[in-house]
């Protein structure tokens, strides 16, 4: 294990994690007996995230992972690991069951794509809050397009408005904002105002920074 992650930080000059798109958790015993699996270990399924390498394979909610490429998965921790350590576009085979019947795919190990945090420091009136690029593969609560407010200072401007975590700028200054490049681009229309449309839950509102 400690080869693989030596050999990542000299080709890569990070370690790059491997990923198979699925939410997992642990197969209790009161969740096999439910299933009607007797002596199964693995990792059982909770969600495939739509386009990942687990749904291209066909693997679905409710499916038991068993191993990968032969070798025994037990516990959800250690299906994490095991897919960690594999490199970026290695070819797996998954073995799991599904409906009692055990089966097995291949399919290609994915890359994860970095958070897109950053903080808007260089903008007076948003500074202190932090903000997220949302996309199709990092959505937040089903919306795609906008700025998330991941942390925001308690005393900061924004804050003072009435601007919350979870807030999502959807427009400012009348201008979409889908990246922080359209954020400044918005931000130069008026430098002494934020005039922002954003929503909040199944919330839409409006509220000017100063």
């Amino acid at each position: 294990m400690a080869k693989k992650v030596m050999d990542q930080l000299i080709k890569h000059g990070q370690i790059k994690r491997g990923l198979l798109g699925v939410q997992i958790q642990d197969l209790s015993p009161d969740i096999a007996e439910a299933m009607g699996l007797k002596n199964v270990q693995g990792a059982l399924v909770a969600r495939v995230t739509p386009g990942s390498a687990a749904a291209k394979a066909g693997i679905k909610a409710g499916d038991v992972i068993t191993a990968i490429n032969a070798k025994k998965i037990d516990s959800s921790s250690t299906l994490r690991t095991t897919i960690g350590l594999k490199r970026v576009g290695e070819k797996v085979k998954i073995d799991f069951i599904r409906n009692k019947k055990s089966m097995s795919v291949t399919t290609h190990i994915a890359g994860k794509r970095p958070e897109k945090i950053t903080v808007s420091s260089n903008m007076p009136l948003l500074k202190g809050t932090q903000l997220k690029e949302l996309s199709t593969s990092q959505a937040f609560r089903g919306v795609t397009k906008g700025l998330l407010i991941t942390d925001i200072a308690i005393n900061s401007p924004a804050a003072q408005v009435g601007l919350r975590q979870g807030d999502i700028l959807l427009a400012v200054n009348k201008m979409k904002v889908r990246t922080l490049a359209d954020l400044n681009k918005a931000a130069k229309l008026s430098r002494k105002q934020l005039l922002i449309h954003l929503q909040r839950g199944n919330n839409f509102l409006y509220l000017v920074i100063k």
